[in-house]
């Protein structure tokens, strides 16, 4: 009994093992191999195309089959393509996987799938026993949401009485790409569905690998199923022997492109596993990173990530109590290359890869477990051919993350994160948000960047977010999509970061100024903009696009409320709260066609803020204002504006100008009581800033739109109005509807929060001086040689130097002579400056034997001395007898020799005679003339001959300049060598040239007698050396320097230009009494010297006074005001002032008595010159003014001479225009006016401004005095404080009778004149005259007469003729009357 109770016992426990050994399918064994399908012939239907998700049930096997550790004699089929082992199945089609499904089931392609018209489910038992074999085939079966002929299936489930080994066959297949049926559950399932063992592939049954999930399935799609021939073994583990070895490595065997943080998976092979010996390393066989470490799990998570670029070997030995797997591989893999991101922009558009791969380096996180992450996908793109997406999982939820590569980002600095997200469909929303992290998984990307769970579009959105690291170091991005069960599909495309660059700004406006020698720098702070001119303009073309700040205007968003978008358009800080945006119609996405700037590209735009109703703070109180800046008399501020569309009411606003700061309570407004409504279409409006003439102000303009959509600004300007004639941009009412969303980010431009240091400063590169501190901005680099600098000058702070501002050049010039000798004669009102030239060109010519062609140097390539010259004898001299020579010109061609120029006098055509002059000259220019003015002329020599030239002193090359040739032997080619004079051509006969030497002699008048010392010669050296020889050199035909002419400056501002270096006069006329400084400065072609300068007083003692007229007794705007005769010959209407009111305004009138503290309102910015009162002549409407204000007859004394004050109203029209006229006729005659204010009319200043002419041309003779103002189209021309200067004269209304004859020159008459003129003169008794006319050097012109005149008046007729006969040019002449003591001179003007 014991025996066999414990035989029993033993038979329980091997009984117990067995059961253990087959407990789960988990641990069945994989294999696959290929071969050939054979269909079964002559067995048993089950079904036909009859016959849909229909279970077969109780199907004898034939044999005992051992499943899961259970013997079955038989099996029921599913037509879903699984087989349940028992007599009962329900239908499934994830059987594998589905909670509710049977369980201890095979399944080889199970999903929804039919039979076709031609198939069948059968089966068959083959074989004899122990080997049979029961097979059950589906034939010609399809997927049921398909009927598409090319969609065919065919394979078996094979179950093998030897062994229990489980098999799928596949045969013939052809499918076709079904969105809701690509994905199919192979493999076995054992007593629950946590009991699996199920292959997966998306891309190839011939490498799939070892699910994880029991949701994992198949790819079934156009490209992917199984081939012909394909055999899936699924075998239980032996009994009583070690495990077989591990399968389904992944990453799979020579896997490339694996990521660092890989984790090692793989599958039990078959048997029973105890647990997994461990190996990794960078050897083979593996042993130096982990080596036979255990484990029961079957992944493997190394502690620290891999490194790139690198090959790993491993191996998984399984092992149980029986012992270890044999025969285990070593498999491999290959890192990827280190994708982080180390320089910006990144850009990843997907467009480059075939899908469904991803770029390397991105991840994805499945954490929901489906079948389903991101992908890589063709179509759907925001840029072509690509996208990623995530497609939607019937009944679960998404949670699946798109991951970026690893990115270094630097401490503190600014990077923007741009993608474009979209919805498949409005019907399905999805679900999206983006965070960043240290990890590339979700539990290390926690800061959240964007969230959106109501994505709708069907069109790309563009987003972009911030992102600033508080450490330097690696991080990720994740796309985390989160959409609900049963949505669509959500794409993503163009995905970038950029690193928003820190700008450490230079140095700003840098400027250099030259002084002598000197240069001086100067700059403004980084970002510091210098005050705008009184005159302003900005077409906002130099800003960003899209900013919302653009300095130097000031922006205040006081309602602080989000703004309308438009619909299906997007751009930059679109719908954020904003006051004004730098608009861009051209550059939004996609490009607004139906807006154009009314200039350039750009404009300003306030955008209408969104109700409180909607969730805003609306209505719209949004303010623009400008820099500081300072108007002038006449400016007016303009600009255009329009509204976008009138289809939600038009924009409103005003305009407000503020003489302190930039809060609204600043402004006052100045555009009326009621807000203004611009059109469509762009208009200008303008508005006077003449009340502010001279104050520092700013303007502003408000937006007060309420609900409305675009306000639109553009070409501002402070100055004159825009005339008429500017072309406008065309003009379209917008179509495009306005619509609220999220605010979309601009990228930014961090500005320096760091110290500013100071400033380096660089001279052609080279660092010259650091300056320490903030606070000084400017350098003198001093004592500079001649030439040309290049400057630049960087900002120094603690993070870094700055990008250099500039470059500036300077030039250093020659030391530019001033003029010498200036003095001023005063003569009345007029002065007249005389000078000397600094370069003293005196009367004389400039004689030589060369031609001006440049490019040619004589030397014998080695270190001599030599001398060469022009020679002149007695002959050539006679024209030039008593004159001297007093500078000298020459060319030379090498840097590194000694050039001394040399006059010698008493030679022969042999030698050179005795040596009178010698200069060293310090500097030259090279390939250039260069000008020698000799320290002592030298006399023309009476007897002898003259040579001129200079001696070298050189250390190689072709020193001395020659000209081409012909040569003029012994005269033009002298060269004194080795000892003695000769020509160069006996030295070298193919030397044809002559040497390159001017000479010029001063006539003889010019020059003071100077006795010349001989100057002793130095020895000559004789020199063994190479022979001389001619080489081409660089020409330079810049001169070091040349006088070319002068400028003439008063008080500083320039008010003449002589372009004739002889010319060394210049008079200033008609000037009002007062003190002045006048400066002459010479011009060379090397620049401008500084001034020579006088002081000047001009106090003209006027006579008495007999006439003076303010203008204050007569009545507010009187148009008739006696004695004064006023002619309004243009007969036209007259302009007004906006918003002002007066009688007569807008009338006929020539003159008006205007008083403008009595206008309606009052004008408090303009004032008579004094009093309460003056004249004003209004501009003609049409244009021109032809209007004259004429005083009473008046009976001129002596001394006689006309004043009064005059002022343009503004320049923003042009500046009035006026001219005086004396009338000798009885009758007032306008034709019979001269005018003594000059041959063309005369501008008025926008300011009072004395004038005064003299009338001693008409002295003892009855006239009319008018003043015509001939303006163009201008204001009002104002006139005050008007008196007439005359010893012994007075005002008559009557024709006195002319008093006794005096001797006088009366003026002539026109004056002007073409072509002729008549000189007007009165003898008191007979007597000798003479009368010349001079031009304005002084040079006589021609004599009217020279005899004796009887007492009387007499005409003198000028025809412009000298006393050649010849015609005379155009400009000043001077006429002079002389008799006894009398003499007088007076100017005329000849124009042609």
């Amino acid at each position: 009994m014991s025996f066999k109770l414990k035989q029993l016992l033993l038979l329980m426990v091997f009984s117990v093992l067995a059961l253990s050994a087959w407990a789960l399918v988990s641990e069945y064994s994989f294999s696959q191999t290929s071969g050939t399908y054979t269909e079964i012939t002559g067995g048993t239907v089950l079904g036909t195309n009859a016959n849909d998700n229909e279970c077969f049930n109780a199907i004898p096997l034939g044999f005992t089959f051992t499943y899961n550790g259970v013997d079955y004699n038989e099996v029921s089929v599913q037509t879903n393509a699984f087989i349940a082992f028992g007599s009962t199945v329900t239908n499934s089609t994830m059987a594998i996987s589905s909670s509710t499904a049977t369980n201890n089931i095979v399944a080889a392609l199970n999903r929804d799938i039919k039979s076709r018209d031609n198939g069948e489910l059968s089966y068959l038992l083959s074989g004899t026993a122990p080997n049979r074999v029961f097979t059950v085939q589906w034939k010609n079966y399809r997927r049921a949401p398909t009927s598409a002929a090319e969609d065919n299936l065919n394979f078996q489930i094979q179950f093998h009485e030897d062994g229990n080994k489980v098999m799928f066959a596949y045969g013939a297949f052809s499918t076709v790409y079904l969105t809701t049926a690509r994905t199919v559950q192979v493999g076995l399932r054992g007593d629950s569905n946590t009991d699996f063992n199920n292959r997966t592939t998306q891309t190839d049954w011939l490498q799939t690998t070892a699910g994880t999930a029991n949701n994992a399935n198949c790819y079934l799609t156009d490209t992917v199923f199984p081939p012909q021939g394909l055999i899936f073994t699924f075998q239980p583990a032996a009994q009583g022997e070690p495990p077989l070895a591990a399968q389904n490595p992944v990453p799979a065997n020579n896997a490339t492109d694996v990521a660092i943080s890989a984790n090692l998976n793989w599958m039990n092979g078959g048997g029973t596993v105890d647990a997994y010996y461990v190996y990794l390393g960078t050897n083979n066989p593996p042993t130096n990173m982990v080596n036979g470490t255990s484990q029961t799990e079957t992944s493997y998570n190394h502690p620290t990530d891999f490194a790139y670029s690198t090959t790993y070997y491993w191996k998984i030995v399984p092992y149980n109590t029986f012992g270890n797997a044999v025969d285990c591989p070593v498999w491999q893999f290959t890192t990827l290359d280190d994708p982080t991101v180390n320089t910006y922009p990144y850009v990843q558009n997907f467009d480059t890869l075939t899908p469904p791969a991803l770029p390397l380096g991105w991840t994805t996180v499945n954490a929901n477990n489906d079948p389903y992450t991101w992908e890589t996908y063709a179509g759907n793109y925001d840029t072509e051919p690509n996208s990623v997406r995530i497609r939607y999982n019937d009944s679960v939820a998404m949670d699946d993350w798109l991951i970026t590569p690893p990115l270094h980002l630097t401490q503190d600095t600014p990077y923007q994160l741009s993608f474009a997200y979209r919805a498949a469909s409005s019907t399905y929303p999805e679900a999206l948000s983006v965070y960043w992290g240290s990890s590339p998984n979700p539990d290390g990307l926690t800061n959240l960047l964007f969230t959106e769970t109501n994505i709708i579009n069907a069109t790309y959105i563009h987003e972009s977010v911030m992102i600033t690291p508080t450490a330097t170091g690696t991080y990720y991005i994740g796309f985390h999509g989160h959409s609900a069960a049963n949505q669509f599909y959500l794409s993503l495309d163009t995905i970038s970061i950029d690193e928003i660059t820190e700008t450490l700004d230079p140095p700003t406006n840098l400027t250099a100024t030259v002084t002598g020698s000197n240069v001086h720098l100067d700059w403004d702070a980084p970002g510091e903009t210098p005050p705008p001119p009184a005159g302003f303009s900005d077409g906002f073309e130099s800003y960003a696009d899209f900013s919302l700040t653009f300095d130097p205007w000031t922006l205040v968003d006081v309602d602080q409320s989000g703004t309308y978008g438009m619909t299906g358009y997007s751009w930059p800080n679109v719908y954020a709260p904003m006051a004004y945006m730098i608009f861009n119609p051209g550059a939004t996405t996609p490009p607004l066609t139906d807006l154009t700037a009314h200039g350039g590209s750009r404009m300003a735009a306030c955008f209408a803020a969104v109700l409180p109703a909607q969730g805003g703070a609306g209505p719209n109180n949004d303010w623009m204002i400008s820099p500081q800046l300072t108007p002038q008399a006449g400016d007016f501020l303009n600009f255009y504006a329009r509204s976008y569309t009138a289809d939600y009411g038009l924009e409103r606003f005003k305009v407000g100008i503020s003489t302190g700061g930039t809060t609204p309570a600043d402004f006052t407004i100045i555009s009326g009581a009621n807000y203004i409504q611009p059109p469509v279409d762009w208009t200008l409006y303008s508005y006077d800033l003449s009340a502010y003439a001279g104050q520092s102000i700013r303007f502003g303009i408000q937006c007060v739109s309420s609900d409305a959509f675009i306000f639109l600004v553009d070409d501002v300007s402070v100055g004159p109005v825009p005339t008429a004639k500017e072309v406008y941009a065309a003009n379209t009412a917008g179509t495009a509807t306005r619509c609220t969303g999220t605010p979309v980010p601009a990228p930014r431009i961090v500005t320096p929060t760091r110290e500013l240091l100071g400033y380096k400063v660089y001279r052609d590169g080279a660092l010259i001086q650091t300056i320490t501190g903030s606070a000084n901005s400017e350098y003198d680099d001093l004592a500079l040689e001649i030439g040309t600098y290049s400057y630049t000058v960087t900002a120094v702070y603690t993070s870094g130097e700055s990008e250099p501002a500039g470059p500036v050049t300077a030039t250093i010039n020659p030391p530019a002579d001033p003029p010498l000798d200036l003095a001023a004669t005063v003569d009345g009102n007029d002065v007249t400056l005389t000078w000397t030239s600094p370069e003293a060109p005196q009367p004389g010519e400039w004689i030589t034997w060369c031609q001006d062609v440049l490019g040619n140097g004589i030397g014998t390539n080695s270190a001599i001395v030599f001398d060469v010259a022009h020679r002149f004898d007695q002959t050539d001299l006679a024209a030039h007898q008593g004159g001297s020579v007093t500078q000298v010109k020459f060319v030379p061609n090498y840097a590194d020799c000694v050039y001394t120029v040399k006059v010698w006098t008493g030679g022969s055509a042999t030698n050179a005679g005795t040596l009178v002059s010698s200069q060293v000259v310090p500097t030259v220019d090279l390939g250039a003339w260069n000008l020698v003015v000799l320290n002592t002329p030298v006399p023309i020599p009476s007897t002898g001959d003259l040579y001129v030239g200079y001696e070298v002193n050189t250390q190689g090359d072709h020193p001395a300049g020659c000209d081409g040739g012909p040569v003029v032997e012994g005269k033009g080619n002298m060269m004194y060598f080795n000892g003695q004079w000769t020509t160069l051509t006996a030295l070298a006969a193919s030397l044809t040239y002559n040497w390159l030497i001017q000479t010029f002699v001063a006539d003889a008048p010019t020059l003071k007698a100077v006795e010349l010392t001989p100057i002793p010669e130095h020895q000559q050296v004789s020199y063994t050396t190479d022979p001389l020889s001619l080489e081409t050199k660089q020409v330079n035909r810049e001169p070091g320097r040349a006088l070319t002419g002068f400028r003439v400056y008063r008080d500083g501002v320039q008010i003449g230009a002589i372009n004739d270096p002889g010319i060394t006069t210049f008079s200033d006329y008609d000037l009002p009494n007062g003190d002045y400084v006048y400066g002459v400065t010479a011009v060379y072609t090397t620049g401008e010297s500084e001034p020579a300068t006088v002081n000047v007083t001009v106090n003209v003692q006027l006579a008495e006074i007999i006439m003076n007229e303010g203008f204050e007794t007569y009545a507010d705007f009187a148009a008739i005001f006696a004695p004064w005769t006023l002619l309004d010959q243009d007969g036209q209407n007259t302009y007004g002032f906006q918003g002002i009111e007066f009688p007569g305004s807008g009338s006929a009138m020539a003159y008006i008595i205007f008083n403008p503290s009595a206008t309606t309102p009052p004008i408090t910015t303009l004032t008579p010159h004094g009093g309460a009162k003056m004249a004003a002549s209004f501009a003609a409407n049409p244009a021109p003014n032809n209007d004259w204000m004429i005083t009473p007859r008046i009976h001129l004394g002596t001394n006689s001479a006309v004043k009064f004050y005059v002022r343009s109203h503004t320049t923003s029209y042009g500046l009035e225009r006026y001219r005086v006229g004396v009338s000798i006729l009885p009758n007032i005659i306008p034709q019979a006016f001269q005018y003594v204010s000059g041959p063309d009319y005369v501008e008025a200043p926008a300011n009072w401004t004395e004038v005064i002419y003299d009338l001693s041309n008409y002295d003892n003779q009855n006239v009319y005095i008018g003043i015509r103002c001939v303006s163009d189209d201008a204001f009002v021309f104002y006139v005050d404080d008007f008196t007439v200067h005359s010893d012994g004269g007075y005002v008559s209304n009557e024709d006195p009778a002319v008093p006794a004859l005096q001797t006088s020159l009366n003026g002539n008459y026109p004056n002007p004149f073409n072509p002729e003129t008549t000189i007007s003169l009165s003898l008191k008794d007979t007597a000798p005259v003479k009368v010349e006319i001079f031009n304005l050097k002084g040079q006589l012109v021609k004599t009217l007469v020279n005899g004796t005149l009887p007492a009387g008046k007499h005409n003198l007729v000028w025809k412009g003729m000298d006393n050649n006969g010849k015609a005379v040019s155009s400009g000043v002449y001077f006429y002079k009357m002389s008799t006894g003591k009398y003499s007088s001179t007076k100017k005329m003007i000849l124009m042609k």
